[in-house]
């Protein structure tokens, strides 16, 4: 009984004194990437169709479109419970499928709103606008009922600010074909109206599906476009590039894509230009051949092969059957290893084209070639050179040639156990969960495999390098509206790493949500990786959409994040930091009060001492005066 009463006090001290302990235990302590589970959303029967910071708590909310497309509910991540939990959900009057929505503040007012595309059996897309709202201090979001504006073509509309007012327009075809401009009226009764294309009699006809996107490609910090083109019914597709010109736009450049390209990604791979006029890289993840061959295209056109990267595997998941229509799977491109250059995941397909795993492959740097590899990526080079339309194939013969100092990619093997146990994926994407600092894995699954069809993968690797997020608002609010983001603002960094060798990049993805339609799963902010530092940043670059602004930072700290809210006229930047706390803060905190008591101990035994010497003295000189006075 005794040992009982005993054993019950522990206890009792012992969560006593945990409740008072600042050291909460780590929720994922194994350093390799671990499973998170569905987070929420084990139940759901759908799939994750959007990301957004729904209610403005700078976390990342989503939406999953329901299994039937006809419902889309918001989901709300809670950062005490480490999950998210079902919100508000919307349902389309008509009966049309949901193919797409974009969480954007499209009536300008601060908060994000819903752009439902929906297909019917008429071969039109319909586009239809449900204004948000914010109530509760941020608890709960509201969205009205669904406005209808003009129809378009099948092509889905791209989401831009035309103008560079802040207003986010739509560009894309109309029932008839022609491409045309869904202009923001800023009124809430009739918020879009058709006019004419800011594009010339030049711009072509949009593929469908299309990879088209604002990026920055002059490195003039303002987002230009780029268009992937429908080249008549023989099934070639060409792209377009229009950079950002007094007035509007003007056509860059064009050429032809490898026949069977599909969806196209952007990024700089390698940092290989340190200026303003950095060309953006293009990414192809569509030049799969059946033998398995990926064909990534780098400045220089230097080309790698599936088989060099990926022996076991035979070849890439590049379209999402399970979706109606299908749904095009892009390299989803994310710095997870903070060493600043964009890692890739992808789906993987087996032999049998039964399992369906994904993969991150790292960024690393490239080995000289050996004689045959290099003789084949030089005739690779200048085939894919020669199809793009490029008649000066001088850079690229001598970049191919040399075979040195390119980037390429390895398979991260130690410590992906808990990628490699699904066989079911059918898309991915890169998150980063509770605002911890690294991109975790988001991975829509059929079901197959376990009934689940969202799960999470956490990113838990220990990296000994630094980040920094960053967003750029809308300048809707003067404050507050953390999920108003101006889609196309871009960044560009200059930083000193610990060999003290300077380098510059765009950050990645190359623009602040540069792409929109299908189902892309962009997250509203952008992550840099900065790789190992031992200083500030010494510049950021910051473009919105407007020409007229765009702000530079210096001596920004890392582990931060960073948002950036321009006023509408382009004068004035609204700059906030927001520091994330280690896991050694109150470790640190913890020694500085220790070192705080026991100087407070030391000064007090020594003030005790300095009293009883006075004291001493005070009586030894009173001793005196009265032998005196005898």
């Amino acid at each position: 009984m005794r040992a009982s009463l005993v054993l019950a006090s522990a206890s009792l001290l012992a969560s006593s004194a945990s409740a008072f302990w600042p050291f909460s235990s780590k929720r994922f302590k194994a350093n390799e990437l671990i499973s998170a589970g569905g987070l929420g959303l084990e139940n759901v029967q759908g799939r994750v169709v959007a990301l957004g910071d729904l209610d403005g708590d700078q976390y990342v909310d989503i939406l999953v479109l329901s299994e039937d497309q006809r419902k889309v509910t918001a989901y709300l991540w809670q950062h005490d419970k480490f999950s998210y939990t079902q919100s508000v959900s919307l349902v389309l009057p008509s009966q049309r499928r949901i193919v797409n929505v974009v969480p954007a503040d499209l009536n300008y007012d601060g908060r994000l709103d819903l752009l439902l595309m929906s297909e019917g059996s008429d071969q039109t897309l319909g586009l239809d606008v449900s204004l948000g709202d914010v109530s509760q201090k941020g608890k709960s979001v509201n969205f009205g009922s669904p406005i209808s504006i003009p129809l378009s073509g099948l092509a889905q509309p791209i989401v831009l600010d035309s103008a560079g007012s802040m207003r986010l327009d739509l560009l894309g075809a109309d029932t008839s074909g022609k491409m045309q401009l869904w202009k923001n009226t800023g009124n809430a009764d009739s918020l879009y109206t058709v006019t004419d294309s800011p594009l010339s009699d030049r711009v072509c006809t949009l593929a469908d599906p299309h990879s088209s996107a604002v990026v920055d490609f002059n490195g003039d910090c303002v987002a230009d476009l780029f268009l992937t083109c429908r080249q008549g019914s023989t099934g070639t597709q060409s792209f377009q590039i229009w950079t950002r010109a007094e007035g509007g736009y003007k056509l860059a450049r064009e050429g032809v894509l490898p026949k069977g390209a599909g969806a196209v990604s952007f990024a700089d791979m390698g940092k290989y230009r340190l200026f303003d006029c950095l060309p953006i890289l293009i990414l192809g993840s569509c030049f799969v051949d059946r033998d398995g061959t990926l064909d990534l295209v780098f400045p220089g056109y230097s080309i790698l092969h599936l088989e060099d990267i990926l022996p076991k595997q035979s070849s890439l998941l590049l379209t999402d059957t399970s979706h109606t229509p299908p749904i095009p799977l892009p390299l989803r491109l994310g710095d997870a290893n903070l060493d600043g250059f964009p890692d890739i995941l992808a789906v993987t397909v087996g032999p049998a084209g039964v399992d369906r795993v994904p993969m991150l492959l790292y960024n690393v740097g490239g080995k000289k070639a050996s004689g045959s590899s290099a003789k084949r990526s030089f005739e690779d080079t200048m085939g894919v050179q020669a199809l793009f339309g490029h008649g000066n194939t001088t850079i690229g013969a001598s970049a191919a040639k040399a075979g040195t100092g390119r980037r390429t990619f390895k398979p991260v093997t130690s410590g992906t156990g808990a990628l490699g146990q699904i066989t079911d994926a059918r898309g991915l994407a890169f998150l980063d969960l509770d605002e911890d600092g690294t991109l975790d894995i988001l991975v829509q699954r059929t079901g197959a495999q376990t009934g689940s069809r969202i799960s999470f993968i956490q990113n838990n690797f220990f990296q000994d390098a630094f980040f920094l997020k960053a967003i750029v608002l809308n300048g809707a609010c003067p404050s507050g509206a953390f999920g108003a983001t101006n889609v196309g603002a871009s960044f560009k960094y200059t930083v000193l790493d610990t060999s003290g060798h300077r380098s510059a990049a765009f950050v990645d993805p190359a623009n602040q949500l540069p792409q929109t339609s299908y189902q892309s799963l962009h997250t509203p902010y952008t992550f840099i990786g900065l790789g190992r530092t031992n200083n500030y940043i010494e510049s950021l670059t910051a473009g919105s959409s407007s020409p007229q602004s765009a702000t530079t930072l210096e001596g920004v700290i890392p582990n931060s994040k960073l948002v950036l809210n321009p006023a509408n006229d382009g004068t004035e930047w609204r700059k906030e930091l927001f520091l994330r706390p280690g896991d050694w803060m109150w470790w640190v905190l913890l020694t500085l009060v220790g070192a705080t008591v026991a100087l407070c101990i030391v000064v007090f035994v020594l003030h005790i001492n300095e009293k009883r010497e006075d004291e001493k003295e005070r009586r030894m000189s009173l001793h005196h005066i009265n032998f005196d006075a005898l």
